[in-house]
């Protein structure tokens, strides 16, 4: 599927990058749309990440990644749930079964496919900065339409993310060996933290 090849490129810029790989060890993670849960499965199995929660807002997604988790014997190891973007996280499933719930990193790949869904997305983002204002967020996009991506990236600058962009060019792809991805259409690689809170005018 397309919007698997921004998922293998996320997967693999994971694992080739040594400063990643050392954060997510012993790290908890969440996936947003997470699909075939491709990304959670490899911090789970691979990455050493002390917890992993695999999210989509579709039942039926997470039905099947109930079943790849189970196929990868990972399923003990993983949290996997309904999250719909644009609602409190703290009224949501994750904070039911742990009150103290907390996060470092967050996963996303080709969340910015359509551009109806960015103001819910950009919502989580800045609920999840508010909860946990030391998360990093990043989130692999196939650009497809670059009025999409641009309303992402407005949205990103009006709530004062900060955004850079990760230098990971894509591999050509006679020199590709795992985590297949295409190189028709540009993917991009974000890397998105809490805005630097605002200093009081009034504070000696």
């Amino acid at each position: 599927a397309q919007l698997e090849h921004a998922r293998r490129l996320l997967s693999s810029y994971l694992i080739s990058t040594p400063e990643l790989i050392a954060s997510i060890k012993g790290k908890r993670v969440i996936e947003l749309g997470a699909g075939t849960g491709l990304l959670s499965i490899l911090c789970a199995s691979h990455l050493g990440a002390s917890q992993v929660v695999a999210t989509d807002g579709d039942e039926g997604v997470v039905q099947a990644l109930h079943e790849n988790a189970a196929f990868n014997d990972v399923k003990d190891a993983m949290d996997i749930g309904v999250l719909w973007w644009g609602r409190a996280l703290k009224g949501s499933w994750m904070f039911e079964k742990d009150p103290s719930f907390s996060c470092d990193l967050v996963l996303g790949a080709d969340v910015t496919y359509d551009k109806a869904v960015i103001p819910a997305l950009v919502s989580t983002m800045r609920d999840m900065f508010e909860v946990w204002p030391h998360v990093q967020i990043i989130i692999s996009a196939t650009i497809r339409n670059s009025d999409t991506f641009a309303a992402f990236e407005y949205a990103c600058a009006h709530n004062e993310f900060n955004v850079h962009e990760v230098d990971y060019p894509l591999i050509p792809m006679e020199q590709q060996t795992s985590l297949f991805h295409s190189t028709a259409v540009p993917i991009k690689i974000f890397s998105i933290t809490a805005p630097a809170k605002q200093r009081d005018p009034y504070a000696i």
